[in-house]
């Protein structure tokens, strides 16, 4: 009898035991099935973060980048001499393609949102013609589509200067560079002087 006590006493451990272990078993593995959920789930965060702004891209990589594309094309006239600028060496043609491309790639860097106009603390040179960088964003936060419409025209026309490069088409390029010119000026007109005050040109009769 003592012995089939002994047993069953041993059996019941053993089964509470065994209850046990499954148990922490479930747990464990509750708890990795919902790491692994937490993972697979798409972040809400961006996964770009903006530390420079409009004005940092625009003078770093836009300006420079056209003021070469635009100088290594030209016809320059002083008095009695006549400068025609033209890319020939394989270096000179490296160096245009490399503009061109930071001309074109600019545009996805403008177009991430969250981006500020300016630097903390900068003020316009000149108040009253200029908009201050505040001014600036409420016009691009207003109304974002024409943001992006304008940079998408200044997008074509920086893509198509760069594809004259590429085929190094100077007489391309010489076509190309009034359409880019443009394309600037219109967002300038639109966000950075839009109350610059041009005068109407005079007629002679």
């Amino acid at each position: 009898m003592a012995t089939r006590i002994r047993t069953l006493t041993s059996q019941i451990l053993s089964a509470q035991r065994l209850a046990v272990q499954i148990s922490v078993v479930a747990i464990v593995a509750t708890a990795a099935s919902a790491c692994l959920s937490e993972s697979q789930e798409p972040s809400t965060a961006p996964p770009y973060q903006p530390i420079t702004s409009i004005q940092d891209i625009m003078l770093s990589l836009v300006d420079p980048a056209a003021d070469a594309i635009w100088e290594s094309v030209a016809t320059i006239m002083t008095f009695g001499n006549i400068e025609e600028r033209r890319p020939s060496t394989e270096e000179e043609w490296q160096a245009l393609h490399r503009e061109g491309v930071r001309l074109v790639e600019a545009t996805n860097l403008l177009l991430i949102p969250g981006r500020d106009a300016a630097r903390p603390g900068f003020q316009s040179e000149y108040p009253g013609i200029e908009l201050e960088p505040d001014e600036i964003m409420v016009l691009i936060d207003e109304d974002r589509a024409t943001w992006n419409r304008l940079l998408g025209n200044y997008y074509q026309a920086s893509l198509s200067m760069l594809r004259a490069i590429e085929e190094r088409d100077v007489d391309r390029m010489f076509d190309e560079g009034g359409p880019l010119d443009v394309t600037c000026e219109q967002c300038h007109l639109t966000y950075w002087y839009p109350n610059q005050f041009i005068p109407p040109i005079s007629t002679v009769e």
